[in-house]
């Protein structure tokens, strides 16, 4: 038996590298590169992720999950982190331009671009019906500052990876970053 060919609801019935459909809505079907300006200094690009063991902050809310919930930590690039003062361990804080700012601990490890942070998604639940994830963590979508206007015009993606957050050491009881 054969089996009815593979198509796909655009004109051509195939997959279009170059739509028409784009063109005539006034957008390039596939827009030219636009180089961006490295961050530096304390500012990164925030990138986010997940674990096997948590999705979201309803896995944090869950006892037995949130018993083996990995440590959030703020992924840095030795490099940026020997110039702000960051050791491994130390507790940092992140800001993404609004009201919004947390703290966690540095992993200082060469796996991380030098341009970027990561983190875990999932914590700094807000509803408190969430008992154990209240307040658990940081909330990387709160880092967002804005991007949530900011997207695709075409596919509709928000540009979330394009957020600048600024990290900085957090001061030790000494006074002492």
């Amino acid at each position: 038996m054969r089996s009815a060919p593979l198509t796909f609801p655009t004109p051509s019935g195939k997959i279009e590298l170059t739509s028409a459909l784009l063109t005539q809505a006034g957008l390039p079907s596939v827009p030219p590169y636009v180089a961006k300006i490295a961050p530096s200094g304390a500012e990164f690009y925030l990138l986010f992720g997940r674990a096997a063991t948590l999705t979201h902050g309803q896995s944090l809310n869950n006892p037995l999950l949130h018993e083996i919930a990995p440590a959030q930590e703020l992924w840095i690039h030795p490099d940026r982190a020997a110039a702000l003062g960051i050791a491994d361990g130390a507790l940092v804080e992140i800001n993404g331009g609004g009201a919004y700012s947390g703290q966690l601990r540095a992993k200082v490890t060469p796996w991380i671009h030098p341009e970027t942070v990561f983190m875990l998604h999932g914590y700094g639940a807000t509803v408190p019906a969430a008992t154990r994830a209240v307040g658990f963590g940081v909330a990387d979508q709160r880092l967002q500052h804005g991007k949530l206007y900011e997207f695709d015009p075409a596919g509709g993606g928000c540009a979330l990876t394009e957020t600048i957050v600024h990290v900085r050491p957090v001061a030790a009881a000494g006074g002492a970053a």
